[in-house]
């Protein structure tokens, strides 16, 4: 055997010991972040709909804490903390990179604005639906661009993060956008004109009743 096949095959067996070890480390993350995960999904439902002793009192401590900073938003933290491990067991890296972990960090503050615009009056525990992170953040854009003008910012926000984090690209989202509006339209047209029926068959219906009392 020369020096060189000698060599080679101390390198390969390197590299394969390197790869068994990011494997196995990949997968230690993915099982701690699957754990994680679910216990976080399983106290935010207890905290939210019942008396948060379902994980014990660090769970109710620990879901209560990150249902403070960006409320109902918090379950996409616990979505994602499920669907991230998939990654890690697949051979896959966790996060691909400083601009993915920014879109994940963008995405969950425009969904926490766009909760508290939607539902700010709904509250667990003195926290708005849009936790304390979306409440102030949301307020605090209200004040100088309108509640519609937050909405659009923070739709904004949750698109970018949509094609920083996921294979869509801008154009399947104006895809989609495109089809929820017209369904939106169709479905608002359709109750409209309903709507407008029966208030005419109403109308009709008093007017023949007034017409038999007159001649009565």
């Amino acid at each position: 055997m020369t020096a060189r096949a000698a060599s080679r095959i101390l390198a390969s067996r390197s590299v394969s010991l390197d790869g068994s070890v990011g494997a196995t480390k990949r997968e230690i993350a993915g099982v701690v972040l699957l754990a994680l995960g679910t216990f976080l999904s399983l106290g935010l439902l207890s905290f939210q709909f019942g008396d948060g002793t379902l994980v014990g009192p660090l769970g109710r401590w620990f879901a209560r804490s990150v249902f403070a900073l960006v409320g109902v938003a918090a379950y996409c933290m616990g979505a994602a903390l499920v669907v991230m491990p998939v990654r890690a067991f697949v051979g896959t890296s966790v996060g691909r990179g400083l601009g993915e972990w920014a879109g994940y960090t963008g995405g969950l503050l425009a969904v926490a604005i766009l909760l508290h615009l939607v539902a700010g009056g709904y509250r667990v525990d003195g926290f708005s639906a849009g936790g304390l992170l979306g409440e102030y953040t949301a307020e605090f854009l209200r004040a100088g661009l309108s509640t519609t003008g937050t909405a659009l910012l923070a739709f904004l926000g949750l698109t970018l993060a949509l094609i920083a984090t996921t294979p869509l690209e801008a154009r399947h989202i104006g895809v989609a956008t495109t089809t929820l509006a017209r369904l939106t339209w169709k479905g608002t047209r359709t109750a409209g004109l309903q709507a407008v029926r029966g208030g005419g068959r109403g109308a009709s219906r008093h007017s023949s009743r007034a017409r038999g009392r007159r001649n009565r």
